[in-house]
């Protein structure tokens, strides 16, 4: 029999793998681009899709449904939650 655990791990999203889900905990940016990301939909709580993410430059991510361009700067300010699922066999 197998049953699927998930392993947390807490980052910023400029760490995040492209294709992988996260979920925003916190945003550590001053009131200016913290409305900027707010009005975007990147807000805690929100799952963010890493579509492109070359380990340098700019990254493509997915928020509700729409692709947006973030700078690696920017995404260092976003804590995130990166579930990740691992099959675990059990024995009887």
């Amino acid at each position: 029999m197998f049953s699927v655990k998930y392993e947390e791990t807490i980052t910023t999203l400029d760490k995040v793998s492209e294709g992988k889900i996260a979920t925003i905990i916190s945003i550590n940016a001053g009131r200016g681009l913290l409305s900027r990301l707010l009005n975007m939909g990147i807000v805690p709580g929100a799952k963010v899709k890493v579509l492109v993410n070359s380990g340098r430059g700019v990254m493509v991510i997915s928020v509700h449904d729409t692709e947006i361009s973030i700078s690696r700067g920017i995404a260092q300010k976003l804590v995130v939650r990166v579930e990740s699922p691992r099959l675990k066999s059990e024995l009887p």
